[in-house]
């Protein structure tokens, strides 16, 4: 857990990573991503976040995302 914890802080503090942040916004873009598109609750809120910050590539095997306009899916173990 420890080595967990320091990775995360090494994440924040760097210059190179960009920390998105949850606002009303975000949260309410998730909902409505949770809503037309029937993805798990925490997976549309991820979506909302990066769609409200432009991101729009994700790293993930879920393979739920690959239903969300606007989110192109890479599966890294592919």
């Amino acid at each position: 857990m420890e080595e967990a914890k320091e990775i995360i802080e090494g994440f924040i503090l760097s210059q190179k990573w960009k920390v998105l942040e949850l606002s009303i916004i975000t949260f309410l873009s998730g909902m409505n991503i949770h809503i037309k598109f029937k993805v798990p609750f925490w997976d549309a809120q991820i979506a909302g976040i990066s769609l409200t910050n432009g991101v729009s590539q994700m790293i993930t095997e879920d393979k739920g995302s690959k239903k969300i306009e606007g989110i192109r899916v890479i599966n890294p173990f592919k």
